[in-house]
């Protein structure tokens, strides 16, 4: 009985040192944006006061620039999976209208998200800005299963230009201080590092679908989400 007893006792403390291990463990996410200057942004948005993930979530560049400076799609379609597999998840912001020669690198994120990747994605702005526009015309539109963050101004409103539709979990609204393109999905992201090891990748979606589908409001707030 004794013997037992202390078998027992280090079972239990062995799985309680793992999940703390686990815990202490930071967050890897993975970003690809079009934005040449976006670690600087991610770099003072962890500097501020609205990164609950702190020191927790590390973000790690995979953005692949060409000669002339524009993000090189091909370059990222061919490392994708490669990307995918170094890192807890995701995080795209290039997205753009849908065209014929997108279609393989849109296959390419779908076989991740159907391989158990969990990708966060701006829903991004299009060219027009006097107008929202539909996300199903665009490269993330074509993917399902992707977590798409808008962006809202101030006064709870779509930034003018972002793509639109069903497909987004949600949009959020920044603080004040940080209203520029992206500063929703990064608020989301962190939050997302912040308690990622609580659940595994599928259940973050599951979470997120059964958040979406519980509730009338239109947008979502991060206290409804985390």
């Amino acid at each position: 009985m004794f013997i037992r007893d202390l078998l027992r006792k280090f079972v239990i403390f062995f799985i309680v040192v793992l999940c703390v291990s686990a815990q202490a463990e930071a967050v890897r996410i993975g970003v690809i944006s079009q934005n040449a200057k976006h670690m600087d942004v991610i770099d003072s948005f962890l500097k501020s006061n609205y990164a609950p993930g702190g020191k927790n979530v590390v973000y790690v560049d995979f953005s692949i620039f060409d000669s002339n400076g524009l993000l090189d799609l091909k370059a990222i379609e061919g490392k994708f999976e490669t990307f995918a597999k170094s890192v807890n998840l995701l995080y795209l912001d290039f997205n753009q209208p849908m065209r014929m020669d997108l279609q393989s690198l849109a296959n390419t994120i779908q076989d991740s998200v159907r391989g158990q990747t969990l990708i966060v994605a701006n829903t991004g702005l299009s060219s027009n800005v006097n107008t929202t526009l539909q996300i199903r015309g665009t490269l993330f539109g074509k993917v399902n299963g992707l977590i798409l963050i808008g962006e809202m101004d101030q006064r709870e409103r779509l930034i003018p230009g972002s793509y639109f539709g069903p497909e987004m979990l949600t949009a959020i609204k920044p603080p004040r201080q940080w209203e520029w393109p992206g500063s929703a999905a990064l608020l989301f992201l962190s939050h997302l590092g912040s308690q990622w090891y609580s659940k595994s990748a599928i259940d973050w979606k599951i979470h997120f679908a059964k958040a979406k589908s519980a509730t009338k409001r239109l947008w979502l707030g991060l206290d409804e989400l985390f």
